[in-house]
């Protein structure tokens, strides 16, 4: 699997500049009103446009945090150790997970917390 850490870190924080020029206009520049992500490591990004949802791989913790485009955590899927690369399908229905090979032995299957419509997690 190729890794996209660099391309994805970039795309997400141009998505996130843009959308703090359209909300906020070009005027003055917004403070950071948000916490930190229960996050221990990431591993992977991906951004789910269709559904307005980021999905970060945590190795260490062995989740992916799923966050909105305002950074609010709306679920965790865990059970996942190892967790690091993400891939998003073409329909955006579901989340790909990809395990170190030490733990690819291991099967994980679970749905994405926020609602049937999201996409599905899978391992």
């Amino acid at each position: 699997m190729r890794r996209r850490t660099l391309p994805a870190a970039t795309a997400l924080a141009v998505l996130f500049s843009s959308v703090a020029l359209v909300a906020t206009g070009a005027g003055s520049a917004a403070a950071d009103s948000g916490g930190f992500l229960p996050l221990k490591s990431t591993g992977d990004i991906v951004v789910d446009g269709s559904h307005q949802l980021v999905f970060i791989s945590d190795p260490t913790a062995g989740q992916v945090v799923v966050t909105n485009y305002a950074s609010a955590v709306v679920g965790t899927v865990g059970s996942l150790p190892g967790v690091r690369g993400l891939e998003l399908s073409a329909d955006s229905g579901t989340v790909y997970a990809a395990r170190t090979p030490s733990t690819r032995g291991t099967p994980a299957a679970a749905t994405s917390p926020t609602s049937r419509s999201r996409p599905t997690a899978r391992t």
